[in-house]
C-alpha cells in the first residue's frame, strides 16, 4: 500500500528477478621435465540482476532536462497538494512547496528509491598461468599467475562486505555506471615451497655424520608463501554542491573529472595520483568522474612468509617438531589508500603514518608426536 507524501523505500522493487551467473572456463596442461605441470587457463564469470550496491537508487530524481533552471529549482511556489494531502510533517502538505519537488516523476511522494534489488549485472575475464611441482629430490612448488579485469555497474551489496562505490549518479544514465569494479585486482601471483635440506643421514650430503650428528643434521625444512597483488582501483569520496540532496535528489555525488587520467609516472605519498583533473561540481549539474578509476589503484600488496621447520626423530614412536615462522618476514610496508576528497587539502596523498599491513611477526611452536 502506497501512501501520498511518503517516502517508498524498501517496499518498492523495480526488479523481482533473482540473482544468477554463468560461469566458463578453459584450460590446457602440458607435462615439464622435473615433475612440473604447467597450466594455462581462462576464466570467464558474467553476473546477471546482480543486487545494487549501497547506497541504491533514486527514482525520483529531478529529470536531467530541468537543471538549467538553476536556483529558480529552490523557488518556493503554491503547493498544488495542499489540503488533499494531510500528512504532519510532510513538506507535500504545506501551502507552498519547493518547486523543483514538483517537476520530480511522482510528486506526490517524498521520495522513492529501491535498496538492494537486483538490477545490476558484472563481468570477468581472466588469464591464468600455474606451475606445480610434484615432491622430488626434497623440493615442491606451486606457482600461480594471474591477469583479470572485472567491471560491473554496481559494487557490494552491502559496504561492509568489502570496498563500495555509489552507484547512479545519474538515474536517467545508467549507462555512465558500467566502469571498473571497486574491489577489482589486475595482476596476482602466489606462490608457495617447501624444500627439505639435504643433509645428514640418507640425504646427499654429510650423510655418514655419526648418530649424534645426524639428529642435528637430518629433517630441517624451508618454506614459504609469497603473495603479490595490484591495489584495488581509487574509488573518490562523494562531494555536495549544495544542491545534489536539495534540488537534484540523488543518493550521492561525484567529482567533476576533465577528461585527463589522474596516473603520475611515479606515484608517490606525496601525491599518489593528480588531484588536479578533479573538482567539485557546479551548482546544479550532476559529477562525470566514474564510479572508480581505471587507471589509479592504490598500493600494491606484498607479503611474504617464512618457516623453519626441524623434524627430529626419536626411535620409531616419537617425533618433535620445532617451528620457527615468520610473517611478512621482509617487514615489507604496504602503505594505506590515498585521501579521495576532493574537498580535503591532502586530496590525493598518503598520510606517512598509513599502513594497510602488519609489521614482521614471528611465531615459535613445538610439537611432540607420538
Amino acid at each position: 500500500m502506497l501512501f501520498r507524501s511518503t517516502g517508498i523505500s524498501q517496499s518498492y522493487f523495480n526488479s523481482y528477478r533473482t540473482p544468477y551467473s554463468i560461469q566458463w572456463n578453459a584450460s590446457a596442461q602440458y607435462a615439464l621435465p622435473g615433475s612440473i605441470k604447467l597450466e594455462l587457463g581462462y576464466l570467464g564469470n558474467r553476473g546477471i540482476y546482480l543486487i545494487d550496491g549501497d547506497p541504491g537508487k533514486t527514482f525520483d530524481q529531478l529529470p536531467t532536462s530541468f537543471l538549467s533552471q538553476g536556483s529558480a529549482l529552490l523557488a518556493s511556489v503554491a503547493n498544488p497538494f495542499s489540503g488533499i494531502v494531510t500528512v504532519p510533517g510532510s513538506d507535500i502538505s504545506q501551502s507552498t512547496i519547493q518547486t523543483s519537488k514538483l517537476l520530480r516523476r511522482w510528486p506526490q511522494y517524498d521520495g522513492v528509491s529501491s535498496f538492494r534489488k537486483p538490477g545490476s549485472s558484472s563481468t570477468f575475464n581472466a588469464f591464468t598461468l600455474r606451475a606445480d611441482k610434484n615432491l622430488t629430490h626434497g623440493l615442491t612448488f606451486t606457482f600461480s599467475f594471474t591477469d583479470g579485469r572485472e567491471y560491473d555497474n554496481a559494487a557490494s551489496a552491502v559496504n561492509y562486505l568489502g570496498t563500495t562505490s555509489q552507484t547512479f549518479a545519474d538515474q536517467y544514465n545508467p549507462k555512465a555506471e558500467w566502469a571498473i569494479g571497486s574491489q577489482n585486482v589486475s595482476y596476482q601471483i602466489v606462490s608457495s615451497f617447501l624444500y627439505q635440506l639435504p643433509f645428514g643421514h640418507g640425504q646427499p650430503f654429510l650423510n655418514n655424520a655419526g648418530k649424534g650428528a645426524s639428529l642435528i643434521l637430518n629433517g630441517w625444512q624451508i618454506g614459504g608463501l609469497e603473495n603479490w597483488s595490484t591495489g584495488v582501483p581509487i574509488v573518490l569520496g562523494s562531494v555536495d554542491n549544495g544542491t545534489t540532496p536539495e534540488a537534484i535528489f540523488t543518493q550521492s555525488q561525484r567529482p567533476t573529472w576533465n577528461g585527463t587520467s589522474a596516473k603520475v609516472s611515479s606515484p608517490s605519498r606525496a601525491k599518489w595520483f593528480d588531484p588536479t583533473v578533479f573538482s567539485k561540481p557546479a551548482p546544479y549539474t550532476i559529477g562525470n568522474a566514474p564510479r572508480a578509476l581505471a587507471d589509479v589503484h592504490n598500493p600494491d600488496n606484498q607479503a611474504f612468509d617464512f618457516s623453519l621447520i626441524k623434524n627430529t626423530q626419536f626411535g620409531e614412536r616419537y617425533r618433535v617438531q620445532f617451528r620457527m615462522e615468520m610473517f611478512n618476514a621482509f617487514n615489507h610496508p604496504t602503505p594505506g589508500g590515498p585521501d579521495t576528497g576532493v574537498n580535503d587539502g591532502s586530496f590525493g596523498t598518503i598520510s606517512s603514518g598509513s599502513f594497510s599491513n602488519s609489521a614482521r611477526q614471528i611465531q615459535l611452536a613445538a610439537k611432540v608426536y607420538f
